[in-house]
């Protein structure tokens, strides 16, 4: 069993009067957020964040966390907030020099930080 994905706009789930917004699990979205939280923690945005409990930005690619004092100052109810990356990207090698992620010849995976071209 897995939970249905909502597939409205952050705006729309936002301002939904129906919606009590104790959980927003706005989980990759990247196309949504553009490396940003600006979109979702607007100064205007902050009484419909006033009961979340649970935000989840998992997997938006954010490079910039702005905004957060609307979520601090608005939202006293929350508990959790999880901000993590989709999926590490580490390239550690085992012995006979091939990587354990892409299962190629090290040769590949030179920089244990650079990513390999896709």
């Amino acid at each position: 069993m897995f939970a249905k994905r909502d597939t409205r706009k952050v705006a729309e789930i936002l301002y939904d009067a129906a919606d009590a917004r104790t959980t927003l699990a706005l989980a990759r979205r990247e196309a949504e957020f553009v490396g940003t939280t600006a979109i979702l923690l607007d100064a205007a945005h902050g009484p419909q964040l006033a009961a979340t409990r649970y935000l989840s930005l998992y997997g938006n690619k954010l490079t910039k966390l702005v905004h957060v004092s609307t979520l601090v100052k608005h939202s006293k109810e929350l508990e959790e907030l999880d901000v993590r990356a989709a999926a590490p990207r580490f390239f550690a090698t085992r012995a006979g020099g091939r990587c354990w992620r892409h299962r190629r010849r090290r040769r590949l995976c030179r920089s244990p930080t650079k990513p390999l071209p896709t």
